[in-house]
């Protein structure tokens, strides 16, 4: 009989800690420069994309170490100082959008190089492809920022699938967290994170680990956020499985790494 009501308390405590943790900053480093505006991750435990909207970065996009921000490579971006957004598509694709031509581009996630490209017809502020995993795999869509809106296009043409809109200003990059099947992104008018449906409800909410949070990707149950003020962060926050449907408390930051 103790046994099991003490098996009970633990399960409690378990499920209370779980859903206590959305928005815990696990790690986090300093960007390569200033203004980590649109981030990616691979699709393996370690590596992710980021790019720096600064002229003396040389407009690059960096390959880094997820949770140390060590550098292993770097390219210009096709979209230079118009980037906005970037999303992953497995087995080797980075997606990026150009802000002053309005066009999304599919490129190589080696050097940049353009496969293709084809105009938004709208803002476009951050990118995230709708996948049914981790990395970009098996997806239907790619979600293309603008503000208070968000557009499902279809890859290979730009077509319009759908669209909704939502009460946050998402003038950042935001993510697609196929695990709860919520769109994030950072509002810097308030400095939170919000996850929103697909029908445009905000589902959880956090506070931001730093003001001027822009930049968004996820990956295995985290989000990474760029923010885009002074030291020029990436913060790596939980993200369970199960967020709940109201807004979480603030975030508390277990551990902050360089």
């Amino acid at each position: 009989m103790k046994k099991v009501l003490l098996s009970g308390v633990i399960l409690a405590v378990t499920a209370g800690a779980a859903f206590a943790d959305l928005g815990d900053v696990v790690a986090s480093f300093t960007a390569p420069y200033r203004a980590p505006i649109a981030l990616a991750h691979a699709n393996n435990a370690t590596q992710m994309w980021l790019f720096c909207n600064q002229n003396t970065s040389g407009w690059r996009i960096f390959l880094v170490h997820h949770t140390t921000g060590s550098i292993y490579s770097s390219f210009v971006s096709p979209c230079a100082e118009y980037t906005r957004g970037l999303t992953y598509e497995d087995p080797g694709y980075l997606w990026t959008g150009n802000f002053n031509n309005r066009r999304v581009y599919r490129c190589r996630s080696v050097n940049g190089s353009v496969l293709y490209s084809w105009a938004a017809n709208h803002a476009v502020s951050g990118l995230a492809l709708k996948a049914r995993g981790d990395g970009g795999v098996n997806h239907d869509g790619l979600f293309v920022n603008a503000g208070t809106t968000t557009w499902r296009h279809r890859p290979s043409d730009g077509s319009i699938i759908s669209s909704f809109s939502y009460t946050p200003a998402f003038y950042g990059d935001n993510a697609w967290d196929w695990r709860n099947e919520l769109v994030w992104g950072g509002d810097a008018n308030v400095n939170y994170v919000y996850g929103c449906t697909t029908a445009g409800t905000v589902a959880a909410s956090f506070a931001s680990p730093a003001t001027n949070p822009q930049g968004m990707c996820y990956y295995g149950q985290y989000l990474w956020v760029g923010t885009n003020s002074s030291p020029y962060y990436v913060y790596q926050v939980h993200c369970p499985n199960t967020v709940g449907a109201a807004p979480a408390s603030l975030g508390r930051v277990k551990a902050l790494f360089k």
